[in-house]
């Protein structure tokens, strides 16, 4: 009797901590990249994680509808990932954030009470979420610890992406009213959401939702020009004196970036294609020391892209996954078509990589 006590206290507990356990049929400590797909019409998402040779490992099943998307990258903290669920399609009122531990599908939720939650970041101590109801943003802070949340709001504003550095919160917000002219801006807060800075980017270029951070610098693109037409570059904000430096591509629609340092020293990797029509299949290699650029045609139409060591990992718009060498002049070494559930789309990847 004491036995099944137990076992059904380990159960509730699991229930009532927010977290959602599944059962790894393998080890996991060596996948290299895992595919998140969702469905908009119900609660159904699952992540498989496949090895380096791209073989399947082992796969998870989630009660949780668009579960994540891939005009926003899955944010890294330590060995998790976050993920937006938004929630049905149309209703979007999941009303949290959920944390995935990479290495065995453990999932967790933190709750956030506001619908129509569009990005997340998070550290150590807290979850952050931008939701926009009624051309009104919120900056939501949840505290881990103390499983408190503060907000603050952004009236006739959209917050469409948040970064974290140290202490401070960046966010990226535009002009929300079809009536106001576009207007770009980053506003930096503290731990206690008190504004401490705020950077105009306008006449950078507004869409801002893929970043990096590499040398104390926060590097984003700019999609778009704010008269909305087609923007080619990315900028990059020093982290310390808050300045400014935009550097022009010769490709448009910049879009993920990701640190390709593991394989060439002080380099990124920018991939290029709308993240409407997802049809651009090149890549521009950027030295940071020089900002020399190399342009690379993978003749594969690109969703998303992520960096694990010296290989690009790349999802294709037709649910193709490719691994790439990049220090052999980014040769195709693996690829495999990723099969998807009826009803069902990719949402994004991540890789087996821990970010501090």
């Amino acid at each position: 009797m004491k036995k099944y006590l137990l076992i059904l206290f380990l159960i509730l507990g699991g229930i009532f901590s927010g977290c959602i356990f599944n059962k790894a049929k393998v080890n996991l400590d060596e996948f290299t990249v895992a595919v998140i797909e969702t469905a908009s019409n119900k609660e159904k998402s699952k992540i498989t994680y496949y090895d380096w040779e791209l073989k399947k490992m082992d796969s998870f099943k989630y009660k949780y509808a668009e579960f994540g998307t891939h005009f926003l990258k899955p944010e890294y903290s330590e060995d998790q990932v976050y993920i937006v669920p938004k929630g049905l399609m149309k209703r979007h009122d999941t009303r949290k954030i959920v944390s995935i531990e990479k290495k065995t599908g453990k999932a967790t939720e933190y709750s956030i009470d506001k619908s129509n939650i569009q990005c997340t970041a998070a550290n150590k101590k807290y979850v952050y979420a931008g939701s926009n109801i009624n051309f009104t943003s919120y900056l939501s802070q949840y505290d881990k610890n103390k499983k408190t949340e503060r907000e603050i709001a952004l009236v006739d504003e959209y917050l469409g992406l948040i970064a974290l550095h140290n202490n401070l919160v960046f966010a990226f917000i535009q002009s929300a009213k079809p009536d106001l002219p576009i207007e770009s801006r980053i506003d930096v807060y503290n731990e206690k959401l008190e504004k401490v800075n705020s950077i105009n980017l306008t006449e950078y270029g507004c869409s801002h939702s893929k970043y990096l951070i590499k040398n104390d610098k926060l590097i984003f693109s700019n999609a778009y020009t704010k008269n909305t037409t087609p923007e080619s570059s990315i900028s990059m904000l020093d982290l310390n004196t808050f300045e400014i430096v935009k550097i022009e591509l010769d490709e448009e629609y910049p879009s993920d970036i990701v640190d390709a340092s593991g394989a060439i020293e002080d380099n990124i990797i920018i991939a290029h294609t709308s993240e409407v029509l997802l049809e651009g299949t090149k890549l521009t290699l950027l030295d940071l020391k020089d900002n020399s650029k190399k342009i690379i045609d993978i003749k594969k139409p690109i969703m998303s892209i992520d960096v694990i060591d010296s290989l690009l990992i790349v999802l294709t718009n037709d649910n193709e996954l490719c691994i790439y060498n990049i220090k052999d002049n980014f040769l195709l070494t693996e690829s495999i078509k990723h099969k998807v559930e009826d009803g069902m789309y990719c949402s994004g990847i991540f890789v087996n990589k821990k970010v501090n």
